[in-house]
């Protein structure tokens, strides 16, 4: 109970901080790696159908990866939290 205890004031008091410029920089890589699973994924899940150019493939991955790094710069304790897992297991 100890090492929760404790791990939930750290996450509390780096939540109440002001973002810096790291936590920003790391935030954006975040998005971007999993925005860009998340529209790797996403296709399929909700299953649009139809043939796809290149093209048209390529420049919805970098639409999402492109709004991840926004979203990580803007937002960037909530992103860092919500994309992480996509970020590290893809």
């Amino acid at each position: 109970m100890r090492f929760l205890g404790k791990r939930t004031k750290k996450l509390k008091a780096w939540w109440q901080r002001k973002p810096t410029k790291a936590d920003r920089a790391l935030a954006a890589v975040i998005g971007a790696i999993g925005m860009f699973w998340v529209a790797v994924l996403l296709p399929g899940t909700i299953a649009i159908k139809g043939p796809f150019t290149l093209n048209q493939i390529i420049f919805w991955l970098v639409g999402f990866v492109f709004l991840g790094i926004i979203l990580g710069i803007v937002f960037p304790k909530i992103i860092s939290i919500v994309l992480f897992p996509f970020a590290i297991f893809g």
